[in-house]
Protein backbone atom coordinates (compact mmCIF):
# COMPACT_ATOMS: atom_id res chain seq x y z
CA UNK A 1 0.00 0.00 0.00
CA UNK A 2 1.67 3.01 -0.95
CA UNK A 3 1.80 6.47 1.09
CA UNK A 4 -0.51 8.98 0.24
CA UNK A 5 0.70 12.46 -1.40
CA UNK A 6 -0.05 15.93 -0.12
CA UNK A 7 -0.91 17.54 3.06
CA UNK A 8 -2.52 14.71 5.58
CA UNK A 9 -4.10 15.64 8.67
CA UNK A 10 -2.96 14.54 12.26
CA UNK A 11 -3.84 11.47 13.50
CA UNK A 12 -7.82 11.36 14.57
CA UNK A 13 -8.71 14.46 12.35
CA UNK A 14 -9.28 12.14 9.16
CA UNK A 15 -11.53 14.62 7.60
CA UNK A 16 -10.79 15.66 4.46
CA UNK A 17 -8.58 18.81 4.25
CA UNK A 18 -8.60 21.01 0.99
CA UNK A 19 -5.07 22.71 0.32
CA UNK A 20 -6.41 26.14 -0.51
CA UNK A 21 -8.11 26.54 2.90
CA UNK A 22 -4.72 26.20 4.43
CA UNK A 23 -3.56 29.49 5.85
CA UNK A 24 0.16 30.14 7.07
CA UNK A 25 1.45 30.27 10.53
CA UNK A 26 4.43 32.24 11.58
CA UNK A 27 7.14 33.56 9.25
CA UNK A 28 10.04 31.12 10.47
CA UNK A 29 12.15 28.29 8.88
CA UNK A 30 14.11 26.10 10.97
CA UNK A 31 16.38 23.58 10.19
CA UNK A 32 16.09 19.99 12.05
CA UNK A 33 19.63 19.26 13.37
CA UNK A 34 21.07 15.79 14.38
CA UNK A 35 23.18 15.54 17.71
CA UNK A 36 26.09 14.45 15.54
CA UNK A 37 25.78 17.92 13.31
CA UNK A 38 25.67 20.03 16.50
CA UNK A 39 28.87 21.39 17.60
CA UNK A 40 28.53 23.20 21.38
CA UNK A 41 29.18 26.73 22.10
CA UNK A 42 31.46 25.51 25.55
CA UNK A 43 34.03 24.15 24.58
CA UNK A 44 34.49 24.27 20.98
CA UNK A 45 33.53 28.12 20.40
CA UNK A 46 34.68 29.34 23.57
CA UNK A 47 37.57 28.23 23.62
CA UNK A 48 39.10 29.16 19.95
CA UNK A 49 37.31 32.76 20.88
CA UNK A 50 39.75 32.77 23.82
CA UNK A 51 42.81 31.66 21.64
CA UNK A 52 41.91 34.62 19.24
CA UNK A 53 41.42 37.40 21.75
CA UNK A 54 44.92 36.38 23.84
CA UNK A 55 47.27 36.16 20.30
CA UNK A 56 45.32 39.69 19.39
CA UNK A 57 45.85 41.56 23.16
CA UNK A 58 49.69 39.73 22.79
CA UNK A 59 49.87 41.49 19.01
CA UNK A 60 48.91 44.63 20.46
CA UNK A 61 51.32 44.62 23.05
CA UNK A 62 54.41 43.59 20.50
CA UNK A 63 53.28 46.59 18.52
CA UNK A 64 52.87 49.35 21.26
CA UNK A 65 56.36 48.23 22.26
CA UNK A 66 57.94 48.46 18.89
CA UNK A 67 56.15 51.86 17.67
CA UNK A 68 55.53 54.88 19.29
CA UNK A 69 51.75 56.36 19.55
CA UNK A 70 51.61 59.59 16.91
CA UNK A 71 51.09 62.21 19.53
CA UNK A 72 51.80 65.96 19.38
CA UNK A 73 53.32 67.76 21.25
CA UNK A 74 52.14 69.09 25.10
CA UNK A 75 48.78 71.42 24.36
CA UNK A 76 49.61 75.25 24.97
CA UNK A 77 46.99 77.49 26.10
CA UNK A 78 47.87 80.32 24.18
CA UNK A 79 47.90 77.59 20.79
CA UNK A 80 44.90 75.73 19.76
CA UNK A 81 44.86 73.57 16.54
CA UNK A 82 42.66 74.82 14.06
CA UNK A 83 40.53 72.56 13.25
CA UNK A 84 40.89 70.39 16.13
CA UNK A 85 39.53 67.21 14.60
CA UNK A 86 36.63 65.04 16.36
CA UNK A 87 36.45 61.37 15.94
CA UNK A 88 35.35 59.53 12.38
CA UNK A 89 32.28 59.01 13.67
CA UNK A 90 31.30 62.82 14.36
CA UNK A 91 33.35 64.42 12.09
CA UNK A 92 30.64 65.05 9.38
CA UNK A 93 28.88 66.87 11.99
CA UNK A 94 31.09 69.07 13.52
CA UNK A 95 31.99 69.70 9.34
CA UNK A 96 27.98 70.82 9.57
CA UNK A 97 28.41 73.33 12.59
CA UNK A 98 31.51 75.23 10.78
CA UNK A 99 29.35 75.64 7.80
CA UNK A 100 25.58 76.66 9.08
CA UNK A 101 23.42 77.12 12.25
CA UNK A 102 24.35 75.36 15.19
CA UNK A 103 20.62 74.69 16.06
CA UNK A 104 20.50 73.54 11.97
CA UNK A 105 23.67 71.45 12.26
CA UNK A 106 23.10 69.80 15.24
CA UNK A 107 19.17 68.86 15.22
CA UNK A 108 17.56 69.75 12.23
CA UNK A 109 19.47 67.92 9.27
CA UNK A 110 20.55 64.92 11.58
CA UNK A 111 16.74 64.26 12.28
CA UNK A 112 16.04 64.77 8.66
CA UNK A 113 18.71 62.43 7.77
CA UNK A 114 17.03 59.62 10.44
CA UNK A 115 13.48 59.95 9.28
CA UNK A 116 14.38 59.69 5.43
CA UNK A 117 16.81 56.73 5.90
CA UNK A 118 14.01 55.01 7.95
CA UNK A 119 11.47 55.97 5.45
CA UNK A 120 13.65 54.45 2.76
CA UNK A 121 11.85 50.69 2.49
CA UNK A 122 8.67 52.47 2.07
CA UNK A 123 9.52 55.00 -0.43
CA UNK A 124 11.60 52.38 -3.19
CA UNK A 125 8.83 49.71 -3.56
CA UNK A 126 10.17 48.43 -6.93
CA UNK A 127 10.50 45.03 -7.72
CA UNK A 128 13.59 45.15 -9.71
CA UNK A 129 16.38 42.98 -8.72
CA UNK A 130 13.87 40.45 -7.04
CA UNK A 131 14.91 36.68 -8.50
CA UNK A 132 18.43 38.06 -9.57
CA UNK A 133 18.86 34.21 -8.57
CA UNK A 134 17.25 33.01 -11.73
CA UNK A 135 18.10 32.64 -15.05
CA UNK A 136 15.72 34.04 -17.40
CA UNK A 137 15.31 30.88 -18.92
CA UNK A 138 14.15 29.14 -15.42
CA UNK A 139 11.96 26.34 -15.45
CA UNK A 140 9.57 25.29 -11.98
CA UNK A 141 7.69 22.20 -12.26
CA UNK A 142 5.06 21.96 -9.62
CA UNK A 143 4.29 18.60 -7.88
CA UNK A 144 1.91 16.12 -9.04
CA UNK A 145 -2.14 17.45 -8.74
CA UNK A 146 -0.83 21.28 -8.90
CA UNK A 147 -3.78 23.18 -10.48
CA UNK A 148 -0.79 24.61 -13.35
CA UNK A 149 2.63 22.12 -13.19
CA UNK A 150 4.98 24.23 -15.51
CA UNK A 151 6.16 27.93 -15.19
CA UNK A 152 8.65 29.76 -16.96
CA UNK A 153 10.71 32.72 -16.93
CA UNK A 154 11.51 34.60 -13.78
CA UNK A 155 8.18 36.18 -13.59
CA UNK A 156 5.93 33.43 -13.69
CA UNK A 157 8.42 31.40 -11.13
CA UNK A 158 8.56 34.50 -8.69
CA UNK A 159 4.58 34.60 -8.82
CA UNK A 160 4.57 30.89 -7.77
CA UNK A 161 6.73 30.82 -4.85
CA UNK A 162 4.22 33.94 -3.47
CA UNK A 163 1.24 31.97 -4.38
CA UNK A 164 2.57 28.82 -2.59
CA UNK A 165 3.73 30.76 0.65
CA UNK A 166 0.21 32.60 1.05
CA UNK A 167 -1.18 29.34 0.85
CA UNK A 168 0.93 26.89 2.24
CA UNK A 169 3.02 29.26 4.68
CA UNK A 170 6.27 30.19 5.26
CA UNK A 171 6.49 27.80 9.00
CA UNK A 172 8.54 25.25 7.25
CA UNK A 173 10.92 22.72 8.55
CA UNK A 174 14.71 21.68 6.21
CA UNK A 175 14.45 17.92 7.61
CA UNK A 176 17.19 16.99 4.91
CA UNK A 177 19.36 18.81 3.09
CA UNK A 178 21.67 16.76 0.25
CA UNK A 179 24.21 19.48 -2.15
CA UNK A 180 25.75 17.01 -5.19
CA UNK A 181 27.34 20.17 -6.47
CA UNK A 182 25.23 21.92 -9.35
CA UNK A 183 21.88 20.27 -8.19
CA UNK A 184 20.44 20.28 -4.16
CA UNK A 185 17.66 18.41 -2.70
CA UNK A 186 15.87 19.45 -0.12
CA UNK A 187 13.36 17.82 2.09
CA UNK A 188 10.70 20.09 3.94
CA UNK A 189 7.82 19.68 6.30
CA UNK A 190 5.48 22.51 6.43
CA UNK A 191 2.77 23.04 8.49
CA UNK A 192 -0.62 24.53 8.50
CA UNK A 193 -4.22 24.71 9.97
CA UNK A 194 -7.58 25.08 8.33
CA UNK A 195 -8.25 28.85 8.08
CA UNK A 196 -12.25 27.42 8.31
CA UNK A 197 -12.10 24.18 10.10
CA UNK A 198 -9.11 24.85 12.63
CA UNK A 199 -8.44 21.44 11.66
CA UNK A 200 -3.89 21.18 12.01
CA UNK A 201 -1.96 19.06 9.38
CA UNK A 202 1.45 18.80 7.82
CA UNK A 203 2.42 18.58 4.02
CA UNK A 204 5.86 16.89 3.32
CA UNK A 205 7.31 17.57 0.04
CA UNK A 206 10.98 17.59 -1.51
CA UNK A 207 12.57 20.42 -3.81
CA UNK A 208 15.27 19.55 -6.64
CA UNK A 209 17.04 22.56 -7.67
CA UNK A 210 19.70 22.74 -10.74
CA UNK A 211 22.43 25.90 -10.33
CA UNK A 212 24.20 26.63 -13.43
CA UNK A 213 27.02 29.54 -12.66
CA UNK A 214 25.37 29.73 -9.42
CA UNK A 215 22.18 30.53 -10.71
CA UNK A 216 18.66 28.21 -10.78
CA UNK A 217 17.75 27.04 -14.02
CA UNK A 218 15.40 24.22 -12.90
CA UNK A 219 13.28 23.65 -9.45
CA UNK A 220 11.21 20.92 -9.50
CA UNK A 221 8.47 19.61 -6.55
CA UNK A 222 7.72 16.14 -5.83
CA UNK A 223 5.46 14.66 -3.06
CA UNK A 224 7.72 11.49 -3.15
CA UNK A 225 11.18 11.80 -1.65
CA UNK A 226 12.07 8.29 -3.34
CA UNK A 227 11.12 9.60 -6.58
CA UNK A 228 12.77 13.45 -6.23
CA UNK A 229 16.28 11.87 -5.75
CA UNK A 230 15.38 9.48 -8.75
CA UNK A 231 15.07 12.37 -10.61
CA UNK A 232 18.45 13.95 -9.35
CA UNK A 233 20.48 11.61 -10.45
CA UNK A 234 20.42 10.35 -6.78
CA UNK A 235 19.51 7.04 -4.74
CA UNK A 236 19.52 6.41 -0.94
Amino acid sequence: MTAPRGPQPFSGQEKRLRLLAFVRQDSVVRVDKRVEDTAMTWPHLLVIEFIAAMIWSLGLFVISALFNAPLQDHSNVDCTPNPSKAPWYLLSLQELLLHMDKGLAGVVVPTLWLVFMAAIPYIDRSREGIGLWFTNEVVLRAAEGWPERVFRGKDAVRSFYEGFAEIVGRDSVIEDLIDAGDVVVTRMRAHMTGAQSGLEGEMRFTQVTTFRKGKVVLAEFFWDHQEALEAAGLSE
